[in-house]
Order: structure tokens, then sequence, then C-alpha cells
């Protein structure tokens, strides 16, 4: 009787073993299967060295642009987004930066490759460079707010006529903007969309004198929010601030007329060192190359910059009157 359990017990043994060889040599894959599977498991394998490297470092980059976006948020840098903003610029603050900095390198390596032993010569290109984009700002602002200056007197009196006519002061604004062109009508446009979306005329008028650094400006928007809130004759009020501001335009012209030789005399003073030494050193290498390569000379070139860029600002200071 045990043998015979032994033998049901060995033969049902062997009919599994040879069932589950039928089934695994039915179900093996294929060898190209095989190669498909390594193929995929290469591609999508998390352990792969390559891939984890990129994520790593896309990982890092994204952590360096949050950083560096935190830090220009910093109040520090108002000052340039005001610029910005005044000089009707499109690019944002980090462009702007990116390209000063790139402008700045690209001028310092040719004076690097021509002086390498000049290291604070290549350094001083360097930060002309870079403060080149800032310069062309500034001058991009002025030009256009003094557009908007010249301009102002005539939007005064446009909304004096238009109130004349019986318009109301939201009216007289949006007149301002369609009747007129240039930096004014785009400030005032703006004024307009910011009431259409729901903001009041006093913090509208608030944030046009915020953008527009204009003392005329600020007479008027006073002007304007005293009315709204005191009551008055505002017409009059305009008509008076226009003639105002006519005033002080005239000064000023009278002023900058008078002023135009210290401002040149500024600006050759200013340029004609650099221009000798570029010339000198162009005509003359062997003559001026002691200033580039000793430390002598270069401190002696340092000083000469710092000295200057302080008589530049004392001229600056001397012939700018305010009225």
């Amino acid at each position: 009787m045990f043998s015979g359990l032994l033998f049901s017990a060995l033969l049902f043994a062997a009919f599994l073993a040879v069932s589950f060889g039928a089934v695994l040599l039915c179900t093996q894959p294929r060898r190209d299967d095989d190669t498909l599977a390594a193929r995929l498991q290469g591609l999508y394998r998390p352990e792969d060295q390559q891939s984890s490297t990129l994520v790593s470092m896309a990982e890092n980059a994204v952590g360096a642009a949050n950083m560096l976006q935190q830090a220009l948020r910093h109040d520090a840098f108002n000052g340039f987004r005001k610029l910005l903003v005044q000089s009707q610029c499109n690019l944002s603050l980090p462009a702007f930066l990116a390209r000063s900095l790139v402008l700045g390198a690209v001028l310092a390596v040719p004076a690097l490759l021509l002086a390498p032993a000049a290291l604070p010569v290549s350094l001083a290109v360097f930060a002309a460079g870079a403060m080149l984009p800032w310069l062309w700002l500034r001058l991009r602002r002025n030009k256009r707010m003094r557009k908007f200056q010249e301009a102002l007197p005539g939007a005064a009196e446009l909304m004096s006529r238009a109130l004349r006519a019986g318009h109301s002061v939201q009216q007289a604004l949006e007149l301002v903007g369609t009747e007129t062109n240039g930096p004014l009508a785009d400030e005032f446009r703006q004024l307009h969309q910011e009431q259409k979306f729901g903001v009041p005329l006093r913090e509208a008028l608030r944030a046009l004198a915020a953008r527009i650094p204009s003392r005329d400006l600020q007479f008027l928007v006073t002007a304007i929010v005293v009315q709204k809130e005191t009551g008055g004759d505002l017409i009059e009020i305009l008509d008076r601030t226009t003639h105002v501001i006519r005033d002080r335009l005239r000064v000023q012209r009278e002023v900058r007329t008078y002023t135009a030789q210290g401002r040149l005399t500024g600006w050759i003073l200013s340029a004609l060192p650099v221009v000798l030494l570029t010339l000198t050193a162009i005509i003359t290498p062997t003559y001026s190359s002691v200033m580039f390569h000793d430390p002598t000379g270069q401190m002696l070139l340092a000083a000469a910059a710092a000295l200057i860029v302080t008589g530049s600002l004392i001229i600056r200071k001397v012939v700018q009157v305010e009225v």
C-alpha cells in the first residue's frame, strides 16, 4: 500500500513538472521581445546615471532661477523697475540685467586680450559696458519726460475747455487721452483704463503722479483731487495751473540756455583725457603701455578715472539749477 502511494506521488510530481515545462515553453518570449524589453528598460530605468544627472541639473537650475527672482523682488531694485516703466521699455528686470552683463563682458574681452596683465582696466571696461544700457534708459526716460512736460499745459487747457463744454472730469481726462499723442496720451489712456476697471479717480491720479516725476503734474493732480473733495471752480483752477506750468517751462528753457556752455564744458573735460589716452595707445603703443602694465601706472589710471568722475559730478551739480 505504501509503495502504491509513493508511486502515485511520484507520478503526480512528474506530471506537474511536465505541465510547468510545457507552460514555460509556450509562454517564453521571443528574442526580439527580449531585445525590445531591454532597450525600454534602458530608456526608462530610474537608476540611469545620465538621466539622474540631467534631472539634478534641471532641479538646480530651477532652484537658482527661483532664488534670483526672489532677490530681484527686493526693494533695492525698485529704482530699476521704475526706470523701466518710465522709459516705456518692454524688457523685464532680469532680461535688462542679463543684457547689461553680456554687453559688459563683450566689451571687456578685447580689453583683456589686449592687456592681459591690466586686470583693473578690464574690470573698468566691464563696469562701463554694463552701465551703458542704464545710461540709455535714463536718456530715453528723460526724453520721454520732457515730451510729457511740454505737452502738459495743452492737456490742462484741453481739460478746461472740455469742462466749459459741459463734460465731467472723467470725460475730460478721457478726451486728453484720445485727442493728444505721445507719452501724454499713453499715460492718460492708462489712467482712463484704470478708472474703467473700477479704480477710484483719486487713486488713479496718484498712480499717474507716482509714474511721472513731474512737479507740474503734481500741481495738476492736487488741483483735481482738492476740487473733488472740497468743491470749487475747477475750470479756474485749471486755467491758473496752466499759466503756472507755462511760466515754469519758459524759465526752465531760459536756464537750460544759460547753462548750455557749462554742460558742454563738462562733457569736453570728461571725454578729453579718455580720447587722448585712446589715440596715444593706438598711434604709439609703446609710449602708453607702461600705464597699463606697470602697477604704478594702473594706480594712476584708477586715480585719474576717479577724478574725472568726481569732476563731472561737480560740474553737473553746478549747472543743474532747480526751477
